[in-house]
């Protein structure tokens, strides 16, 4: 019995969940890098990839790791995985500007 693609196999989960464990360990066999290789293009530890792609428990990517690996696998976002990031920044930077507002 053959293994179902990485698109069968995805299903309506985010993206979030597409891009880690066993799902991104199939996208670095696709492009034929190593990890050593995607961690240092994208600027992050070996062992942050290592986490990524562990089979038992992967860690999920933040969400700026997110779109770096989306832009490096060349994979878009649904509408909704883009509201969802862009809701998350503008959480991120409300909570900046409380930091910043709190220190003065």
């Amino acid at each position: 019995m053959t293994k179902p693609r990485l698109s069968q196999r995805v299903g309506e989960e985010s993206l979030k969940f597409r891009l880690c464990g066993e799902n991104l360990t199939l996208l670095i066999k696709k492009k034929k890098i190593s990890k050593y290789r995607l961690a240092k293009d994208l600027g992050v530890t070996y062992r942050t990839v290592q986490y990524w792609t562990d089979k038992k428990n992967p860690k999920k990517p933040s969400d700026e790791n997110l779109k770096a690996l989306a832009g490096y696998f060349g994979i878009t976002f649904s509408k909704d995985d883009e509201l969802r990031l862009l809701h998350s920044e503008y959480i991120a930077i409300g909570e900046r500007l409380r930091k910043l507002e709190k220190s003065k």
